[in-house]
């Protein structure tokens, strides 16, 4: 979550989907202990909050300073590990996301790339480590299907709840000519396509 001066945007949206899957997992969720726990942490500018629901509803909320993307655009590389669209933890947000914390960890040594984007077994773009993929085509931005297996972010659903996105099948060259990787916590962030060569 992206918080700023103690204001978390998109905070109900964030709580709806915490919720949501809390309630598919059998969590339980008490989304008063979730705010307060939010409520507690301290004042510090521009942070990036890290919150976390186990399975005995214990949540725990943690801030870290951050500053925001350098402007100008950012590159992103095709994963070399692919995505299994059916499996049944795609769709939420969990701790459960280990090809996405191994991307992560290659981006500590790769300052100017911004995110991995991974395919999924029929070579469908399905989203970044860390983001959701949007291409714009005509003044409308396209994005992967949840079917896809893109993880339903929430910038990504207030994009489609205001009618300035829609879903729709994208594959590899459809990002040639540009495209955006956006998530909560930084927004929409433009990126080019830079093919790795062997």
């Amino acid at each position: 979550l992206r918080r700023e001066a103690g204001r978390i945007p998109r905070l109900e949206l964030h709580l709806a989907r915490l919720n949501a899957s809390a309630s598919w997992l059998g969590f339980p969720c008490d989304l008063a202990a979730v705010r307060a726990a939010l409520d507690a942490l301290p004042m510090a500018g521009l942070q990036r909050v890290r919150l976390t629901l186990d399975k005995q509803g214990r949540v725990e909320a943690q801030a870290f300073a951050m500053t925001d993307e350098p402007p100008g655009s950012r590159i992103a590389l095709l994963a070399e590990e692919v995505i299994d669209s059916t499996h049944p933890l795609r769709s939420r947000k969990t701790t459960y996301r280990a090809p996405y914390d191994r991307a992560m960890q290659q981006l500590l040594a790769m300052p100017e790339v911004f995110d991995f984007v991974f395919l999924n077994e029929r070579g469908e773009v399905v989203e970044g480590a860390r983001s959701n993929v949007f291409v714009e085509r005509d003044g409308m931005l396209l994005t992967p299907p949840v079917a896809s297996g893109a993880l339903p972010g929430v910038l990504r659903a207030e994009l489609l709840a205001e009618g300035r996105t829609r879903e729709q099948l994208l594959l590899p060259e459809d990002l040639a000519g540009g495209f955006y990787l956006g998530n909560s916590l930084r927004g929409l962030v433009p990126v080019s396509w830079q093919v790795k060569e062997n």
